[in-house]
């Protein structure tokens, strides 16, 4: 009975050797796998990286900032999606446990990026778009204003007049009617 405990503890062993080989030689390969899609995503973001700075440059021009200003936002909202892409990939690789809390501080950087660009943009855009006028001397001579020529003064007032009588004879949209529901079918005997 010895001999046969020890021939079934072997085999036992030797078999539990060959599930776990086979066990690890999977996870490696995952893990291969998992490295090459990496890879493959690094790529294809380098190979975008320019048309995508072309992209957010053009959009930012549209928006009436210079072509440096421009440029400049967009390598940095370039670099922020390639920082997000570089810790999803870290985080992809390292499998920790709190992946999701990690996750969602990568994406909330670069969310916070995009909006720092964008509203300096708007905001810029904003400056550029509506020029301060010091004085009226840049406006014509027209516009201006002349008392002698029966037009508004700066002492001059204007009546305006509030009649809530007269709300009530705009004509209010019409709405459609509703359609009448269909009859139901009668029940078949």
């Amino acid at each position: 009975m010895n001999e046969a405990f020890q021939i079934i503890l072997i085999e036992l062993v030797f078999v539990l050797l060959i599930g776990g080989g086979f066990l690890m030689f999977r996870a490696h390969k995952k893990k291969e796998a998992l490295r090459n899609q990496i890879k493959a995503l690094f790529k294809k973001f380098s190979k975008e990286a320019p048309s995508r700075k072309e992209e957010f440059s053009s959009f930012l021009k549209e928006l009436r900032l210079t072509e440096s200003q421009s440029a400049e936002r967009a390598e940095r909202l370039v670099e922020a999606e390639k920082n997000c892409i570089k810790a999803f990939a870290s985080a992809q690789l390292t499998q920790a446990k709190d992946d999701v809390a990690f996750f969602n501080d990568v994406v909330y950087e670069l969310s916070a990026v995009y909006t720092e660009v964008m509203t300096m943009a708007r905001d810029e855009s904003k400056e550029v778009v509506s020029p301060v006028v010091s004085d009226l001397e840049t406006f014509p001579e027209l516009l201006q204003g002349d008392e002698a020529d029966g037009e508004l003064g700066e002492d001059d007032d204007i009546e305006v007049s509030l009649d809530l009588d007269d709300l009530d004879n705009l004509t209010k949209l019409e709405e459609p009617e509703p359609e009448p529901e269909p009859e139901p079918e009668p029940e078949p005997e």
